[in-house]
């Protein structure tokens, strides 16, 4: 780890040092096409001599393109040559593509293929500091990125890159990640090799996968998250396999025999949503088996007594070890942050023998703060978000808010130095922007967003994640925001789990014609007004949603209700749902009501 000083030297440094190795696998019909240690050394280095002859140093170079093994090259590269690379999201609009790449002043881009080049080359001729686009894959009109090298390459030489090499101190600007924008417009984070490094250093030390075990890339290597296990995977050697897609996932777990990969929460939400849809066409009996086998699993315990063990000894046996050969075979490492992960889907997981670790992190903390591992039974607590990572502190301000210190804070943000400012109090410490706490044994519990929280008309104060929390946990619920503020109770803009509703539907004889006359029939509206009222008692009363609204859409990246990340945009869903929030709070007398038979609950409207 001494020789690791700079996210490049793990190129050099690689373990083992056969250089046919396989440190990459890229996906080509019928498996996976590998790609050796010699490969990437060789293209990385070639690379970033083509880099040193066009541009300075400190100059930026964007990527724009699914996971494969040339966006490593791209990275480590402009690494190697004191260059900054800017990873943007492909699934961005027009108007942040333009923001990111004007702001950023990125001079080459380097895209994947024909689709993203269609769509950002008129743009990129807009833009003057751009002196260059190149794609990965072969796309008419444009020179691809080994013709980028032929061009470029021979007026630096080996020497020349080295010297640039030996100058780059581990302090300096590595990389501009924008944030996904979910609550405005995004901001530019700058990190240094240390930042990340620092990072990767803890994990090394708790990270359970060895040298030559396979690991699936599935989130997007934009993601911090994703960035940051992709180099703890080069510093173990493990083989990085690169996931198809999101509609192949199940397939490419199973295919490829991964030993680990990360995870957002609707990954493993929409594995348990694929084996609730997969119990539809099991008999009575084996469908009572799997929803004792999942009722087993969310009640389960670290220190589980010998009766609960025999229990889950046979549920593993019938249930359990046949999701683990569906997904691949054991697993070592699942890795999951970005969102809030409900308590009862991680148990689940636990029960069913897969490691998942829950962290907490942002981007500005190169990501991680904490993370719940196994290392030790004291290193894991389902409900939190783990222990803070050694050498990065945590304390709660009186207002609940988390507060980070340590070598994982970013340089700042860029071009924004009064907002950079505004990040820190006057003892350094940084302002995450989260509410939580901290339970007496050192786990961190993340319990909302300081920002999201609001007043009803009767004074009280609501934190919207915790009330989400509750809800998603339903197969009914999808995705939901919570709104009311200065209004007299909280209310609900839910998007449905329309796999799970449209089966639901069909099983019980329920004709329609599109998702907009589905949300409308009186059936649907009173299945959630019952799952409301249910989910309502784990509430306080001031929490309890009163009235609700379905929507017909399904939300997505491409439409705007999603970050990049998965995470809800609060502020687009808001406006865009703005009429439909105000009848919920219309006067009563212009309402259809349904009366509830809980006593103490609100009434909820049909959906209208």
């Amino acid at each position: 780890m001494n020789q690791i000083t700079r996210i490049f030297d793990l190129v050099s440094h690689y373990p083992g040092g056969d250089t046919s190795h396989t440190v990459f696998a890229t996906p080509v019909p019928g498996g996976w096409e590998p790609v050796t240690l010699e490969t990437y050394q060789l293209h990385t280095k070639n690379l970033a001599r083509a880099f040193m002859t066009l541009l300075d140093a400190g100059d930026r170079i964007a990527t724009i393109t699914n996971n494969r093994p040339e966006w490593n090259y791209v990275d480590q590269a402009a690494g190697m040559a004191g260059m900054v690379h800017v990873p943007i999201y492909p699934t961005l609009s027009d108007e942040d593509f333009r923001y990111i790449l004007v702001h950023s002043g990125v001079r080459l881009l380097f895209i994947s293929d024909q689709q993203v080049f269609q769509k950002l080359s008129p743009l990129a001729a807009e833009i003057h500091d751009i002196i260059g686009v190149f794609s990965f894959d072969h796309v008419e009109g444009c020179n691809d990125w080994r013709t980028f090298i032929s061009l470029h390459q021979s007026a630096t030489s080996a020497e020349m890159l080295q010297q640039r090499m030996n100058s780059i101190q581990p302090d300096r600007f590595f990389t501009l990640i924008y944030t996904s924008g979910s609550t405005g417009r995004p901001k530019g984070v700058m990190l240094s090799h240390q930042n990340i490094l620092s990072n990767l250093k803890a994990i090394a030390d708790i990270f359970p996968m060895d040298f030559g075990d396979r690991a699936l890339s599935i989130l997007p290597l934009c993601h911090i998250t994703e960035r940051m296990v992709n180099y703890v995977y080069q510093y173990t050697g493990v083989k990085i396999y690169y996931a198809r897609g999101w509609s192949t996932l199940l397939k490419d777990l199973h295919d490829s025999k991964a030993h680990g990969f990360v995870a957002v929460p609707r990954v493993l939400e929409k594995i348990l949503e694929k084996i609730a849809e997969n119990m539809q066409s099991l008999s009575w009996a084996k469908r009572w088996g799997v929803r004792r086998a999942l009722k087993l699993a969310a009640s389960w315990e670290q220190s589980a007594g010998k009766k609960q063990m025999r229990r889950l000894a046979v549920a593993d046996r019938k249930i359990f070890s046949h999701w683990r050969q569906a997904l691949g075979g054991p697993k070592k490492f699942i890795a999951c942050g970005g969102a809030h992960l409900s308590e009862k889907i991680l148990r689940i997981f636990l029960a069913a023998g897969f490691p998942v670790h829950e962290g907490y992190g942002m981007t500005e903390t190169s990501p991680l703060i904490s993370i719940n591992h196994f290392t030790t039974p004291n290193d894991m607590r389902p409900g939190t978000q783990g222990k803070p990572l050694k050498e990065v502190q945590v304390r709660i301000s009186d207002e609940g808010e988390i507060l980070v210190k340590g070598p994982n804070l970013m340089l700042g943000y860029f071009k924004e130095d009064e907002t950079t400012k505004s990040a820190f109090d006057p003892d350094g410490w940084f302002h995450t922007g989260d509410l939580g706490n901290l339970t007496d044994e050192g786990f961190l519990r993340v319990t909302g967003r300081k920002k999201e929280l609001f007043k009803t008309s009767g004074g009280k104060y609501i934190a919207p994640l915790r009330i989400e929390q509750v809800f998603l946990r339903s197969p009914l619920i999808d995705n939901m925001i919570v709104v009311g503020e200065n209004e007299k109770f909280p209310g609900a803009i839910i998007q449905p789990n329309f796999d799970f509703l449209t089966s639901w539907a069909g099983n019980h004889r329920i004709r329609f014609l599109s998702f907009r006359d589905l949300v409308r029939k009186k059936k649907i509206i009173q299945i959630y007004k019952k799952e409301i009222s249910k989910l309502n008692r784990q509430l306080s009363k001031p929490e309890q949603i009163k009235d609700f609204r379905l929507v017909k859409d399904e939300w997505a990246i491409p439409t705007g209700e999603l970050s990049a990340t998965l995470k809800v945009r609060r502020m687009f869903v808001q406006n865009k749902y703005d009429k439909l929030t105000r009848s919920i709070y219309r006067p009563k007398k212009n309402r259809r009501v349904i009366k509830t038979k809980n006593p103490g609950q609100g009434s909820a409207d049909s959906h209208t």
